[in-house]
């Protein structure tokens, strides 16, 4: 019973000192731009072709204006803008780097002569790569991502 216990923690032990990585946090604007739901006016609406005007009237007045030589973003900041963003490497145990600096949950309408052509949905996501014997006992690989 005792090798038993000698083996299962040297396993582990191995598996952990071995630990190496980094995770990564960061804004990302993903296209909804034919099924974002209208939050403030509480009811399903596709986006895509509609005015300024149906916009104004299903989503009131934009929180704040993105204007790029000929392209003009609304912007309606339905989130906060304390979701962490950054990176966090590890060497046995994780050292975050974050931030609370990302605005999750942000709408965004781009607009070319007035109408609508594309909508997006502010979102952090994280993106992880991870080496370690523990997977290679696992899955046959020594790192994740």
């Amino acid at each position: 019973m005792n090798s038993i216990k000698v083996l299962v923690l040297a396993t582990l032990s191995f598996s952990l000192s071995a630990c190496v990585g980094i995770s990564s946090f960061i804004e990302v604007d993903v296209d909804r731009t034919r099924n974002l739901e209208s939050e403030r006016a509480g009811k399903s609406f596709v986006f895509i072709g509609a005015t300024k005007d149906e916009i104004l009237a299903r989503q009131g007045v934009p929180d704040s204006y993105e204007l790029f030589s000929n392209e003009n973003t609304w912007v309606y900041e339905y989130g906060t803008n304390d979701s962490w963003c950054g990176i966090m490497p590890f060497l046995i145990v994780p050292v975050p780097l974050l931030l609370p600096v990302c605005n999750e949950g942000d709408v965004k309408f781009k607009f070319e002569n007035d109408v609508v052509i594309k909508a997006t949905f502010t979102n952090v996501v994280e993106s992880d790569f991870i080496c370690t014997p523990l997977f290679f006992l696992l899955d046959g690989s020594l790192c994740s991502h």
